[in-house]
């Protein structure tokens, strides 16, 4: 385990933190728990049931939502091979709180966190997303306070102001406004309470940390919100919770009738024709 697992913060960024967008260093890969070997381990034993299998329309916009699946006949290793292949999202939900070695790491973080950005980390909660290269989430906003730590490949990050009229749906008129953070292996972000976000992968599989935490900001923030009866303005893009694909040892195929319409059509299997058997020569 390292020392530390974060790299300082300037007194600008912590002055910053809660209101712009900021990106650090960290050392989670020099746990060794992102390795491949440790990825299919914990894809094997954690339940399936905290498994959140997901994939979208190839170079979708931002309002596309997510269509879910399932991979109860597949392995740990058939998982990540899948992933490589292209266009899923899987997340382990709470592993980082509920694996043992996990936990160590987990531990550790929140009190960096705080260390580094001088919040309170209050009852927190930590994943780890594994996605395919060149995916492309849609918009979304996290319940609480956020943050994503990559951990291996690279990808982009856009941070949307937040405000009355930060909610969903995207609409091509919010990219202006946008704060694109440039993620590499090795970096993390931390962004502003209720701000919409959405990333785009790199060329590589894409594993990452997203931590999310109360403070005692955003718990008053909660608490004035109920009591002026306004809506939680976390949110996503819709997802459709019937699972209409599986990942099995052949990757992912679409359930029967539940394919959508740009679903790639399914190889039809080639019948190989039995050479006729030659007759024998009269010796």
């Amino acid at each position: 385990m390292p020392a530390s697992l974060l790299s300082p913060l300037t007194a600008d960024q912590r002055r910053l933190a809660r209101r712009e967008a900021l990106r650090f260093g960290h050392a989670l890969a020099d746990t060794g728990l992102f390795a491949d070997e440790s990825l299919i381990q914990l894809l094997d034993l954690h339940p399936r049931s905290r498994t959140r299998i997901l994939t979208r329309r190839p170079d979708g916009s931002p309002r596309d939502g997510w269509m879910a699946g399932a991979a109860d006949k597949a392995t740990g290793a058939q998982l990540l091979k899948a992933i490589g292949a292209g266009a899923l999202s899987v997340t382990l939900e709470d592993v980082m709180s509920s694996d043992p070695a996990c936990r160590l790491v987990f531990d550790q973080l929140a009190a960096e966190l705080h260390d580094a950005t001088g919040l309170m980390v209050m009852a927190a909660q930590a994943s780890i997303v594994i996605s395919s290269p060149r995916l492309a989430a849609p918009l979304s906003i996290a319940p609480r306070e956020a943050a994503a730590l990559t951990v291996r490949g690279g990808q982009v990050l856009y941070v949307y102001p937040a405000g009355p009229q930060a909610g969903l749906p995207w609409t091509p008129a919010r990219e202006d406004t946008v704060t694109p953070v440039i993620l590499q292996a090795g970096q993390a972000a931390f962004w502003p309470s209720q701000s919409p976000t959405r990333s785009v992968n790199g060329e590589e599989i894409i594993v990452s940390v997203t931590f999310t935490f109360e403070t005692p900001q955003s718990m008053l923030a909660d608490v004035l919100r109920r009591a002026l009866g306004q809506p939680s303005p976390a949110a996503c893009a819709k997802t459709d919770l019937t699972p209409r694909f599986d990942v099995g040892p052949k990757g992912l195929v679409w359930r029967e009738g539940l394919a959508p319409d740009w679903a790639p059509a399914p190889r039809k299997a080639v019948r190989r024709r039995t050479p006729a058997a030659k007759a024998l020569k009269a010796a």
